[in-house]
């Protein structure tokens, strides 16, 4: 197979590199690869199979933004997420404008949501790393 991509992990365990997983057109887990269809509205699935190229300078001309971002709403660290729920309301208060926000099981998963945003800003992206995201949960009422 030649310039086909695969999305590998694997162990290093001294001078031994183990394969643990690999998985074909992978470009981003949860979602990772949708920032490119919902900020420049192509599917690079599509575009990479069918040897297309975006026209960046089309794209960027037509943008009324200059960065997108895809962020995950991890649980809380130490959240019992029995005891737990996510307050989407609260949490979209605190992201502003999206382009899309997926609400995710977040008993099933190690998150609650997927957003993907559009701003001017960079600076906005520091505060997506520096969230205790247990402030965006609520305790479930018994």
């Amino acid at each position: 197979i030649k310039n086909y991509p695969i999305h590998c992990e694997f162990k290093v365990n001294g001078d031994n590199i183990i394969p643990i997983e690999f998985n074909p057109l992978r470009f981003g887990g949860f979602g990772l690869a949708d920032l490119t269809l919902h900020a420049f509205g192509f599917n690079p699935f599509s575009y990479f199979i069918n040897n297309q190229k975006p026209n960046w300078e089309d794209i960027w001309e037509k943008s009324s933004y200059k960065y997108y971002a895809w962020v995950l709403g991890y649980n809380g660290v130490g959240l019992d997420i029995t005891k737990h729920s996510p307050d989407h309301a609260k949490y979209k208060k605190l992201i502003g404008k999206y382009i899309e926000y997926i609400e995710l099981d977040h008993s099933a998963n190690p998150a609650f949501s997927i957003a993907y945003l559009p701003f001017n800003d960079i600076s906005i992206v520091k505060t997506f790393l520096e969230i205790e995201y247990k402030e965006y949960f609520n305790e479930n009422k018994s």
